[in-house]
């Protein structure tokens, strides 16, 4: 017996065999709710983990808030990953491994897999950067 077969005399579609049921309420993370991410490499910074649900997802959503007059590593990060920064909040100053590049409030930055980088805030506030960061499916 075919799982088509199994599906029709179910009733049932062929995709619910192999997806769990999720709820649309999982899919909602609340501001209340945010994960704080620690991260030993960065003593600067805070990374809260913004993407909701229980669902692995090929993307990730981080708020980062860089304190004032610092920077997001001592060397360069550098990632498998690509990922778009977004300044929500603040001035800050993106570091390539030979180039500099100042970024005001509402810009925007993609940063290239394996592209060394870090973020430098010379202000005397902290400041709020959105990551959207693509993530490698093993």
């Amino acid at each position: 017996m075919s799982f088509n077969t199994i599906c029709r005399t179910l009733d049932i579609s062929l995709s619910s065999l192999f997806f769990e049921e999720i709820d649309n309420a999982s899919l909602i993370r609340r501001a209340s709710e945010l994960e704080r991410i620690h991260n030993p490499n960065e003593k600067n910074s805070v990374y809260f983990n913004l993407t909701p649900g229980p669902v692995k997802s090929g993307v990730e959503l981080l708020l980062m808030e860089l304190n004032a007059h610092s920077e997001t590593n001592e060397g360069f990060s550098q990632h498998f990953e690509e990922e778009i920064a977004y300044l929500v909040e603040g001035e800050a100053t993106i570091v390539f491994e030979d180039e500099e590049f100042p970024l005001h409030q509402g810009d925007t930055v993609r940063i290239l897999p394996s592209r060394k980088h870090k973020l430098r805030n010379d202000m005397p506030q902290k400041v709020k950067v959105l990551f959207i960061k693509s993530k490698v499916n093993y």
